[in-house]
């Protein structure tokens, strides 16, 4: 009688088994998902960050890294002739401080506003907006003339 009894016990304890594995399974994937999506987020915003910075310290040899080389050639330039324009366009306006933030970034688009000195005077809230590529599970820029001027 005994026996009986611990084999029904044993028996019993087997779909609290299988309910525990699948949910299990099920807290792992959506746990994996979200930490997915949140590793993309944070590349985004890496390389975006990355353009402003450059563009903040005239960097444009950095800046051009941040650049979907194809959307370069698109636009029948080389990354040598990318920052010969961004060195012949921001160095002649003789700039003297830049500042720039991210605004937004919602799915691959991104919005930046730009704030500038010069030997002219102020330049506030200039409005730059662009597309991201994905490029090898990392995210590039995709460049056209609007990320010089707006």
């Amino acid at each position: 009688m005994e026996n009986k009894r611990r084999k029904n016990q044993k028996k019993n304890k087997k779909p609290i088994y299988i309910a525990l594995g699948i949910v299990s399974v099920g807290f792992i994937s959506v746990g994996s998902f979200f930490a997915l999506k949140q590793m993309k987020e944070s590349k985004k915003e890496k390389v975006v960050q990355s353009f402003i910075s450059n563009f903040e310290k005239k960097d444009f040899k950095d800046l051009v890294n941040t650049l979907d080389e194809e959307s370069i050639k698109t636009n029948k330039l080389t990354k040598k002739e990318t920052i010969e324009k961004y060195e012949k366009i921001f160095n002649s306006l003789n700039l003297t401080k830049i500042d720039g933030k991210i605004d937004s970034i919602k799915d691959n688009d991104f919005k930046l506003t730009f704030n500038m000195e010069t030997s002219f005077g102020k330049i506030n809230d200039i409005s730059y907006k662009g597309h991201l590529v994905e490029d090898k599970g990392d995210y590039l820029i995709s460049w056209d003339y609007s990320l010089i001027f707006p």
